[in-house]
């Protein structure tokens, strides 16, 4: 029997929890552009567009892995990885 769909879950209720962080990491650069660019609404919904990309990335990885194209410790943390580098590149880059 193949557990990979039950594995991607596993590792899903680690990884999910660091969303939280990973998304707060990429808030706060983003968040610190209300001086350069003053419009409050630019910046809640370039807020959204970041939450949803990460939902999308999510799903697609989790999908991936469930269907054993990607290793489910992989799939279940992929998208935390992406946003992560996303994130630090928003530090290094902020004024």
């Amino acid at each position: 029997i193949d557990a990979s769909h039950y594995l991607v879950d596993l590792y899903l209720k680690l990884a999910l929890p660091f969303a939280s962080v990973v998304l707060a990491l990429i808030a706060v650069p983003i968040a610190g552009r209300v001086r350069r660019h003053p419009s409050i609404a630019a910046i809640v919904g370039l807020g959204t567009a970041v939450g949803f990309g990460y939902w999308v990335v999510l799903g697609l990885s989790t999908s991936l892995g469930q269907t054993g194209t990607l290793p489910p410790l992989v799939a279940a943390w992929a998208a935390n990885g992406v946003y992560l580098l996303v994130g630090a590149g928003l530090f290094l880059w902020s004024d």
